[in-house]
């Protein structure tokens, strides 16, 4: 079962969910004619949930256009340095995002290394 598209998780997240969701169907689903059918199954299935239709087909067609092999391959993470920054999702959050990047060459006044070289992290 998944979140209902009226949840406070983000769009992004409801996105991936379907993307992901079709993708593992790539994998698993060698015949193209049962794949297919399945997406439509899968389709209904989120439109069932509220997801609006445009989204749910975009995330299908991006499935569709991929062969198995490529389903099946690896996805590369970005290899740039990261800090997790980890918050509890509430819709009446400001974008923190927008905060931290604003706010993130303060770090290079600090008198402590440890604090300046935080800067070199992307947030």
């Amino acid at each position: 079962m998944h979140v209902h598209f009226t949840s406070s998780n983000p769009l992004s997240c409801k996105r991936s969910i379907q993307y992901s969701q079709a993708k593992r169907y790539r994998r698993l689903i060698s015949d193209d004619d049962n794949f297919h059918q399945s997406l439509l199954k899968l389709q209904q299935y989120f439109e069932d949930r509220n997801y609006p239709r445009n989204i749910v087909i975009d995330c299908i067609n991006k499935v569709c256009n991929m062969s198995q092999k490529d389903a099946l391959l690896a996805t590369e993470k970005s290899s740039f340095n990261v800090i997790p920054f980890t918050v509890c999702y509430n819709v009446s959050l400001p974008n923190i995002s927008k905060i931290i990047h604003k706010y993130l060459d303060l770090l290079q006044l600090s008198n402590k290394r440890s604090v300046k070289i935080l800067h070199s992290f992307k947030p």
